[in-house]
């Protein structure tokens, strides 16, 4: 009559099975929360470089807008656009578009009448839109 109370490997087989495919799984379930995390931390960190671009394009703008309003070359209330190129300018006129291939998104500046702003200045603004990550 066989000894049934004998342990070893080979009366045991399936309860070494069963763990190795629970440590397979588990494996598998921490590997999706790790990539999850990256993912998140990915988007997060496009999103915020999108908009340190568009921030410096923006300041890019003011710096050219200041130049143009120093030597009075803007002298109608109207918009104007610093776009990347010409297909990205679509609507302004040729005439208030400023080409500039650094800049990454485009800028639109409203220059207002003279005497709007505080003490008869002018009051320009400026306006971008970026596209933040899926």
């Amino acid at each position: 009559m066989p000894n049934n109370c004998r342990g070893g490997i080979r009366n045991n087989k399936g309860i070494v099975l069963f763990f190795v495919l629970m440590l397979i799984f588990m494996e598998t379930v921490f590997a999706g929360i790790v990539l999850a995390i990256i993912r998140s931390n990915d988007r997060q960190t496009s999103y915020k470089i999108n908009r340190i671009r568009a921030h410096y394009a923006v300041n890019a703008a003011i710096v050219y807008t200041r130049a143009r309003l120093y030597t009075y070359t803007w002298t109608a209330s109207t918009t104007y656009a610093i776009c990347r190129s010409a297909a990205t300018c679509g609507g302004v006129p040729v005439a208030r578009r400023f080409i500039d291939y650094e800049i990454p998104y485009r800028v639109n500046i409203v220059v207002s009448a003279p005497g709007t702003g505080p003490l008869g200045s002018r009051r320009v603004t400026f306006t971008t839109v970026y596209t933040p990550p899926l």
